[in-house]
């Protein structure tokens, strides 16, 4: 899915945990605004972990244009782009937030 500066591909598996991957090119910036950005997006994953479908590997890759001015505006435009993708539901999931590609 694509929007506001955020691709998101995801696989569903048959079995197995979820799992996360992040990319962010180097054109993005440089090394610091690329992992500030890095965390960011593990922290709003952690935070949301549960409402994520399971058996999913999701790959996250951050265009150059995704410049959010803080963590709060980052996390509702992953959420938007998560629940266009249809990979939020409202159920808790079972699965604890421990892959990260």
């Amino acid at each position: 899915m694509k929007g506001s500066g955020l691709i998101l591909i995801s696989l569903e598996k048959v079995e197995g945990e979820s799992r996360v991957g992040f990319v962010i090119r180097k054109s993005f910036g440089q090394a610091v605004e690329r992992n500030r950005i890095r965390r960011q997006l593990k922290e709003a994953f952690r935070l949301h972990w549960g409402k994520l479908r399971n058996h999913l590997d999701i790959i996250v890759i951050v265009e150059e244009k995704f410049k959010p001015r803080n963590f709060k505006e980052l996390e509702t435009r992953l959420l938007e782009e998560l629940k266009k993708a249809k990979i939020i539901y409202n159920e808790k999931n079972s699965t604890f937030f421990n892959k990260i590609l």
